[in-house]
Parts: structure tokens; sequence; C-alpha cells
């Protein structure tokens, strides 16, 4: 022993000793192993960390100058999720308590840039080194420069706060906040990822998400609140994406909405609620911008969703030239106020909408606005098995069809009601174009009051309107002379109950077919 501790002593500058886990000392044990390295000055290390004994309160006892994290754990950490977020965790305890992380048996090029980016301080193992009889001066030329680049990555990340991810792996919100990370960045990986986004309900971050091009995966929100600057999107889709954003517990976007550009597909999964708040002149919730086409979005689960917008003009759910939506389940609650705007659907572009096994409540007031449909292009909407309710207020108001386009309107088998007061309003049709509806087997409640105001049809064009089974009250103030713009020869009305008072006087409504 003394023979022992004069070379430590001689070579503690240049030695560490190993504190393998294969039996837990008790304390007596390890306050004299403590105390005798420490009296010699030299550093000790507690090896094949996350097996055997290997915990978090033994390693508080061992307080190492250093942790080897198992090979067990790294091997193909690359591609395993579970391992990463494992790793990680051990990783940021170490930093947390000033103990170096060390990489055991680094196999490949893939397994060294995954642990240096993850933020792993020393490297061991075949692939910077074999074991040799001659002692190792140093490593490989390239395999330095792969190293250089790597942790680059990783400082380049840290200075513009963003979290790189390529792979699936489940984050902690709160640790991005505590390590100064803004953005979460999804890059596409070798295989179709699956990244868990981990906040907690009382926890508001400024973090928000890029997805880059190319990305196909799955990204799930588990309380998560995110922002970003204004005028920016939370969550931005890259080109070419395919993504299913999956909804748990109560999740929040503020200040911005999600980017789908044209070439990307977003289909909606979960069971949980989702807000989002903008806030701005021009402004979209889920969709793109007032001046491009948004890709596919698909809303297929029992998910609620609130959106609250303020602004000049915007739309809550789609963009300027429209694009593919697709309702098919889910809660919807909207509160808008601005000048001109959209709740559902295109600005300035055609809306081809399918909705359905839904509810949407809407309150809005708008200078110039549709509720579901588009302001300036044709409207094609087909609402089947869904609950409508809305309060709106303005001075050019269509509910559901299009203000200067042609509407074309499916509504089977709804419950429908409004309260909508606007100097020229339509509550289905077009405004100003020409407008087909088509209505079977539902309960309408509508109240409705303006200068220019219809129940059904615009101020111009031809309107067809067609009505069977359906149990319909209707109450409509208007210096018009009639609640549809609809001829006789174009109005249909089938078996159903039918109560309609008009400029408060009752009037007598009887099936022609």
């Amino acid at each position: 022993m003394e023979k022992i501790s004069e070379l430590l002593r001689k070579y503690s500058d240049c030695t560490v000793v190993e504190l393998t886990e294969s039996a837990e000392a008790d304390e007596g044990q390890l306050t004299v192993l403590k105390d005798r390295y420490g009296s010699l000055n030299v550093k000790i290390a507690v090896d094949d960390y996350g097996t055997g004994y290997s915990n978090i309160s033994n390693l508080l006892r061992y307080t190492p100058n250093f942790v080897k994290i198992d090979r067990s754990l790294l091997s193909e950490i690359n591609v395993d999720a579970k391992k990463r977020h494992f790793v990680r965790d051990i990783i940021e305890f170490c930093h947390d308590n000033n103990i170096l992380a060390l990489a055991e048996g680094v196999e490949n090029g893939m397994e060294l840039k995954t642990v240096i980016l993850m933020g792993v301080d020393l490297i061991q193992g075949f692939y910077t080194a074999r074991p040799s009889a001659e002692i190792v001066t140093e490593i490989p030329y390239e395999i330095k420069q792969e190293i250089r680049r790597f942790q680059q990555q990783r400082i380049d990340g840290k200075e513009t706060h963003v979290y790189k991810v390529d792979g699936s792996e489940r984050i902690l919100l709160e640790k991005l906040q505590k390590y100064g990370y803004k953005c979460l960045r999804i890059m596409p990986g070798e295989n179709v990822s699956d990244i868990t986004l981990v906040g907690e309900s009382s926890l508001d971050s400024d973090v928000n998400i890029e997805i880059d091009n190319g990305f196909k995966g799955r990204l799930t929100l588990e309380n998560a609140h995110l922002a970003n600057s204004k005028n920016r999107p939370c969550i931005c889709l890259g080109d070419n994406c395919r993504v299913e954003l999956s909804v748990f517990g109560d999740c929040k976007l503020e200040k911005g909405g999600i980017l789908v550009p044209e070439s990307s597909e977003l289909s909606f999964t979960g069971l949980g609620a989702l807000e989002i708040n903008v806030n701005t002149s021009n402004y979209y919730g889920i969709g793109g911008h007032n001046d491009m086409r948004h890709g596919r979005i698909s809303f297929g689960a029992d998910v609620e969703y609130h959106i609250n917008a303020y602004g000049e003009k915007g739309t809550c759910i789609g963009s300027g030239l429209g694009g593919e939506i697709d309702i098919h389940r889910g809660v919807f609650s909207f509160d808008v106020n601005g000048n001109n705007g959209v709740v559902i659907g295109a600005l300035s572009g055609p809306a081809d909408l399918d909705i359905r096994n839904c509810g949407i409540d809407i309150n809005v007031t708008l200078a110039k606005g549709v509720l579901i449909g588009s302001c300036d292009g044709d409207a094609e909407l087909r609402m089947h098995g869904m609950s409508f309710k809305t309060v709106a207020g303005g001075k050019e108001i269509t509910c559901v069809g299009s203000l200067i386009g042609e509407a074309n309107i499916e509504l089977y088998n709804s419950n429908f009601v409004s309260d909508v007061r606007s100097d020229k309003m339509t509550v289905l049709g077009s405004l100003w174009g020409s407008s087909k509806v088509d209505m079977r087997n539902l309960s309408m409640n509508l109240t409705a009051a303006g200068d220019k105001a219809y129940a059904f049809g615009g101020l111009n064009g031809c309107t067809e309107l067609s009505v069977d089974s359906a149990d319909m009250q209707i109450k409509l103030n208007s210096k018009l002379e009639r609640i549809t713009s609809a001829k006789c020869e174009s109005l249909k009305l089938g078996d159903g109950r039918y109560r309609v008072t008009f400029n408060d006087k009752e009037i007598m409504v009887t099936p022609n077919i």
C-alpha cells in the first residue's frame, strides 16, 4: 500500500482511479477510499455507469470527478431514442454537479456524432483508438477533424439557441429553457422519427419549433406551451414534410401559429387541447400567410382547438390563397376581431372544405369577412354531421359560403345555430355571387338582422335553395322583401317544420314538394 500510494502521489496529475460498481460499498469503506485518494490528489471515476449498483444516490455518495457511461447504453445510441433520453439525463446531471461525462465504447462515426451533440465531455472506444501495448500519443487526423466538426455544430447550436434533433427523442421543455434554447430544430433522420416535447401546464416557454425540409414523422406535444416573436410561427414546417402532430394535455401556442407550406401535409391526432393566440396585423392560426397556399391539413382526433385572432387581415385555419382542409373530428372554438378575415377557408383563393362529425363555435367581429368559406374566391363546402354555433357582427358578412365568388353548400345531418348582425349579409350562400344551398336532416335556429340581409342566397347572382327533413326556426329583420333571394322556381321545400318570423311578423311556410 505504501508503494502504491507513493506512485499515485508521484503521478497524480495523470492518474485516475476507477470505482467499478460490481458491489455497493458501505459508508465506512467509501469514506476510506475518498479520503485516501483525496489526500493523494488523485481523481476518481465511476466506471460502467448505468449498470449494476449505479444510481443517482450512489453517484452523490461517491462525488467522482468522472462518470464513465457504460457501453451498453451507447451502442447504436444514434437510432435508439430511449437510450438517448437516458444518456442525456446522465450528462445533464453530471454537468449540474461539476462532473465530467465520458462515453465508453464509441465504435463508429454516428455514435461519436450523437454523444458529442448531446454534450458528452470525453470519448473512449475503438473508433478513436484501439487498445495498444504502446502508449497512443495521438488519434488519426480525420477522427480529430470529425470531433472538431461535431463539437463546433454543438457550439453553434448553443450560440444560436437552437437544439437540434435528427431522430426519435423525448425532450423536456423545462430543460430547453434551463439551458437557454429558444428553438427546437427537427431534421430528417434515416427512419421515420417520433419526437415528444413534454412541458407543464404552469410553464410558459419562449421556445419555437422548426421542422426541416423533407421530415416525415410524428411530433407529440404534452402540456407544451410554446411562443415566438410576432409575425413568426410557433411551429414552422419546411417543404415536402409529412407531419403528424399529436396533442395531449393542455398545449398552447403564443404570438404565432403553425405554418404549413403548400408541398407539405399536417395531420392532427391525440386527445387534448390546443390553444393558439395570434395578435398581429396579418395573422394565421393553422395554415399560411395571406399571399400563399397552404398544404393539406386534416383534423381527425378528439382534440379541442381554441384559436383567438386579433388583427387587420387573416385566417384562423387556412391561408390567403387556400388549400385542402379536412375536418372529420374535434371541437373548435374561435374568437376573432379584425377588419378582413376568414375563420376557416381562404381570403382570395377558392375554398374546398370537407367538414364532418365535429363541433364549431365561432364568435367574430369583422368589418368584412366569412366564417367558413372564401372572401373573394369560390366556395365548395360539404358539412355533414356537425354542430355549428356562431355569434357574428360586421359590415359585410357571410356565415357559410363566399362574399364575391360562387358558393355551393351541402349541409346535412347537422345542428345549426346563428345570431348575426351586419349591414349586408347572408347566412348561407354568396353575398355578391351565385348560390346553391342544399340542406337535409337539419335542425336550425337562425337569428339575423341587417339593412340588406338574407338568410339564404345573396344580393346578386342566382340562388338555388333546397331543404328537406328540416326543423327550422328563422328570425330575420331586413329592409329586403324576403328571407332568401331564391326565386320560386329555384326554391324547394320538402318535409319538415318551418317557423319564420320576418321583420317581427310570423309568416306561414309550407312544403312545396
